[in-house]
């Protein structure tokens, strides 16, 4: 698949302090190189200070790199022509608080030059896929934070643009309103669309993206399809109902237990105790709810490969 976002040895500093002799050199990116492509969802990840946020802008042309270069679409420059057929959702952003939502986005559907019948449409189409068509006449000011996110993200999708770049798309919403962001992205990857994520929920990254890019202190640390970074285990997972560990506590004493909101999952090692398990849960009849090999979560991996670098 061809590459739609090219990253070509990216480093980024920055200057801090006072004077030529107090001025300190941060390192934001080191020689960052990433493709992302056409059609894709792509996820960046990392710790705060990663130099994800960083990323996004010098792609978008918001900031510029210190060494290196970015190309979209096959462009070096940013053209007025590619420019529209960007969508940005930043990570912080404010809304001009005594107009409307659906002002707001009638405004910048102008901007975009949209005609007024087809603006109307799609704004009321976004709405409606947003569950905040009763939110539509109200004054910003009124907004939640996590409604004000659903607005940001409506703004950056009203003219259909071929690529968005998300950051923190999904930060104030509750696990509705995630589910409904989710559903418009794949929505939107159907349509041929390239997304670019940036989140620290890294379960909404693992439901959602094919490959994601982990950045530490400025460089990239693991660069794959997620299926690959969430690889199989050794052992396998059984889970069965609570009601079971209480009366037959001494059954699960030599393996792993973990208490979930709706079984218990037990942890087995092979596949050996894997049959000596499940022998003696059917000897005392004991429901067995789901056998499966483990799988390593991108949780689990994130945490292993920025965890020791990052501790105080």
């Amino acid at each position: 698949m061809d590459a739609i976002i090219r990253v070509e040895r990216i480093s980024k500093y920055f200057k801090s302090g006072i004077g030529i002799i107090g001025k300190k050199t941060n390192v934001a990116l080191d020689d960052v190189s990433v493709e992302v492509r056409k059609g894709e969802i792509f996820g960046l990840l990392g710790p705060n200070g990663a130099g994800k946020t960083t990323l996004m802008k010098i792609i978008l042309g918001l900031t510029y790199p210190t060494k290196g270069h970015t190309e979209i679409m096959g462009k070096f420059k940013l053209f007025n022509s590619i420019k529209g057929q960007i969508g940005y959702l930043p990570e912080n952003y404010s809304f001009p608080p005594d107009i409307t939502g659906w002002q707001f986005l009638n405004y910048v559907g102008m901007m975009h030059s949209i005609a007024k019948k087809e603006r109307y449409k799609k704004i009321d189409t976004i709405f409606h896929q947003l569950a905040m068509i009763p939110d539509a006449p109200k004054k910003i000011k009124s907004y939640s934070k996590g409604m004000k996110r659903k607005l940001g993200i409506a703004q950056a999708m009203l003219h259909s643009p071929e690529i968005l770049f998300l950051d923190e798309p999904t930060e104030g919403l509750d696990p509705i309103g995630r589910k409904q962001i989710r559903d418009i992205l794949k929505d939107l990857e159907l349509q041929g669309k390239t997304i670019v994520l940036n989140s620290h929920l890294l379960s909404e990254i693992e439901i959602i993206c094919h490959r994601v890019a982990i950045l530490n202190k400025g460089s990239i640390v693991k660069l794959g399809a997620v299926s690959e970074i969430t690889e199989v285990l050794e052992g396998y997972r059984i889970s069965i109902p609570h009601t079971a560990y209480k009366k037959y506590k001494s059954i699960f004493q030599n393996y792993t237990v973990t208490n979930g909101t709706h079984y218990l999952y037990i942890d087995v090692d092979s596949s050996k105790s894997l049959d000596s398990l499940v022998d003696r849960l059917r000897k005392h009849e004991i429901h067995i709810e789901t056998i499966e090999r483990r799988r390593s979560s991108l949780e689990d991996y994130f945490i292993q490969i920025t965890g020791e670098d990052n501790k105080s």
